[in-house]
């Protein structure tokens, strides 16, 4: 049976103080594509992303694109550019590449071996489901989120999700299509997307606090 997050989420949340982390030495190179996202200026909705990045010990997350390549794109970069726009006061800085980025403090040259996160977008049509279902049991469940094009509870029901932690963003539309028309990407030129993006975020800094050890 899937599991659904329904969840409101600020930045200004996350304020208790850093934990004292040891700079860890290792990790991988990140990939030669890696290129740093520019911090857009945030709409008023976005609040402002508190360091709460250990140094040495950045958020890597993957985007999972095989079972709906064009969702995964607007979904990573969205969250990329969200991350970015939010943290660009606090010094946080943001990389990404294909498949995936990276949010930390200071200088983003290494990063974890793997990802703390992996976001598996689909769309709600049978094709999709099967391929994420697939891709599902090759991924570590308690570090994998099923990222759904659209909340359609009727047509979810008549499909069947595949079992999984499951994360339903608002259908994309021609207003996330069009934002890329003014440089922007969908989690901040939408703001029914970038909402939703910024719940989503929320989440995978919960998270990543809670593993620290």
């Amino acid at each position: 049976m899937s599991e659904a997050i329904r969840f409101r989420f600020d930045f200004a949340d996350l304020q208790q103080p850093v934990v004292d982390l040891k700079v860890l030495e290792g990790g991988v190179p990140v990939p030669e594509q890696a290129v740093s996202v520019v911090a857009q200026s945030p709409p008023r909705w976005l609040h402002p992303l508190l360091p709460i990045f250990a140094e040495g010990r950045a958020l890597r997350v993957e985007v999972a694109r095989p079972a709906a390549p064009t969702f995964a794109g607007i979904l990573l970069e969205g969250l990329a550019g969200l991350f970015a726009a939010a943290g660009a006061e606090g010094g946080v800085s943001v990389l990404r590449w294909e498949h995936g980025f990276l949010v930390g403090s200071h200088g983003l040259d290494r990063m974890p071996v793997e990802a703390h996160f992996t976001l598996l977008a689909a769309d709600l049509v049978p094709h999709s489901l099967e391929l994420a279902t697939t891709y599902l049991g090759l991924l570590p469940p308690e570090r994998t989120l099923l990222v759904v094009n659209g909340a359609l509870p009727r047509l979810e029901r008549a499909l069947g999700l595949p079992a999984a932690t499951v994360i339903r963003l608002p259908l994309v539309g021609s207003r996330e299509l069009s934002t890329a028309v003014r440089g922007l990407p969908a989690g901040l030129g939408s703001r029914r997307f970038g909402r939703a993006c910024l719940s989503l975020a929320g989440e995978l800094c919960r998270r990543y606090r809670e593993a620290l050890p």
